[in-house]
């Protein structure tokens, strides 16, 4: 392939990233919805969502590291870097930067919602511990480093 050709392909697998990143976000700002919301199916649905793009995410990511092995430049963020400066290219730059930008957000955002998730989780098991007779503010930490909590005898209720 001629460097013009490979340029171009470049530029299309990069707009393809930015397209499929940015359908990530929307995917991720869905789930954060579903979780303000509490709502199991919108939940559901968002995970399963999250999983086919992130499929298509990984799959340019491929077909651009390709892209890149096959220029000579490593399959790496710097590589990227060096073939951007080496094509001295406008709309590679742009798309670039704008894919990076888009994964910065993407990633603010998965940790957003797996910070909800955890908050969630938390306030069930301390639900939990105190339907159980379990005292919720006595922890310690077990050999694994995960804190576990204190029983006490007055279990509440049994199923």
């Amino acid at each position: 392939m001629n460097p013009t050709e490979h340029i171009q392909l470049m530029g299309v697998t990069l707009q393809h990233e930015v397209e499929v990143v940015s359908r990530l976000m929307e995917l991720l700002l869905q789930e954060r919805e579903a979780l303000a919301a509490h709502d199991a199916g919108a939940l559901e649905k968002a995970a399963q969502d999250k999983q086919q793009q992130l499929s298509k995410v990984e799959s340019w990511e491929q077909e651009r590291n390709h892209l890149l092995t096959s220029g000579g430049y490593p399959a790496t963020q710097h590589g990227m870097e060096q073939y951007l400066k080496a094509q001295n290219n406008p709309r590679l730059d742009r798309l670039w930067q704008q894919l990076l930008s888009l994964s910065g957000k993407c990633h603010h955002q998965n940790q957003v919602n797996g910070g909800i998730v955890e908050a969630g989780r938390h306030h069930i098991q301390r639900a939990l511990a105190i339907l159980r007779g379990v005292s919720p503010d006595a922890e310690l930490y077990g050999p694994a480093g995960k804190t576990r909590s204190l029983h006490l005898p007055n279990t509440l209720t049994t199923a």
